[in-house]
């Protein structure tokens, strides 16, 4: 589980959920939380919410200015996350790609984890070489998994299906390997476009091409060995 609030309730809420896993009561099994490297007190943020149920840290980037992710406190920070064995889930946008790059070859000790294919916007299909190009030349940085998520909510509803997501499973599964590759629900944000088991549906029909030990590892065993869950 991803969460993602205001800064001022960031502990509170990763509080909440680690909690939540640590019950027993529910099916999570860990928590991705929000975070703002790019303050000075972030070490101390580390340490107020730490916990076996920490998996890994999120900063929306593609709703800020890109020297927020070029700041010399932010990278160090990144660096820190990769000294604490914490991955950094990058969500970026394809216009926002070369900089991503910048922020990970500054950060070659930490693993990164390209939200939603790196965005993709697929009521353009225009656009598709472009950010294929620039995804592929993410995923030569070997500390980078791009995880299958977000697809969906930049198209149509009308449009939703295999035929249109396709192309671009494909190509980050060419980028990535099978090897390097994780599954996200993106809820509830895919509902822009479609419901939650549509996408399920989508994905699953995609998956089936696969052997058996692909399918594993994208579906499950690879999130399992990347978030030491």
């Amino acid at each position: 589980m991803k969460v993602d609030v205001a800064e001022s309730h960031s502990a509170k809420e990763v509080q909440f959920f680690t909690e939540q896993a640590e019950s027993g009561k529910y099916s999570l099994c860990g928590v991705i939380a929000s975070g703002r490297p790019e303050n000075a007190g972030f070490d101390a943020y580390l340490d107020d919410i730490t916990s076996p149920r920490l998996k890994a840290l999120r900063r929306v980037l593609h709703t800020v200015d890109d020297s927020i992710s070029q700041g010399t406190a932010f990278r160090k920070n990144i660096q820190l996350l990769g000294q604490r064995e914490l991955p950094f889930d990058l969500c970026i946008s394809p216009s926002q790609h070369t900089v991503g790059i910048e922020l990970i070859d500054a950060c070659p000790d930490t693993q990164f984890v390209l939200d939603h294919c790196g965005n993709p916007n697929i009521s353009e299909p225009s656009s598709f070489a472009a950010w294929q190009q620039t995804l592929t030349a993410i995923a030569e940085r070997s500390n980078v998994t791009a995880k299958l998520s977000g697809i969906v909510a930049s198209g149509t509803a009308d449009c939703i299906n295999l035929e249109a997501v396709q192309p671009y499973l494909d190509a980050t599964l060419e980028a990535f390997g099978h090897k390097r590759l994780v599954w996200g629900s993106d809820w509830p944000v895919c509902e822009l476009t479609t419901e939650l088991p549509t996408w399920i549906k989508i994905f699953r029909k995609w998956l089936n091409q696969f052997s058996d030990e692909e399918q594993q590892a994208i579906a499950n065993l690879n999130a399992k060995k990347l978030y030491k869950i």
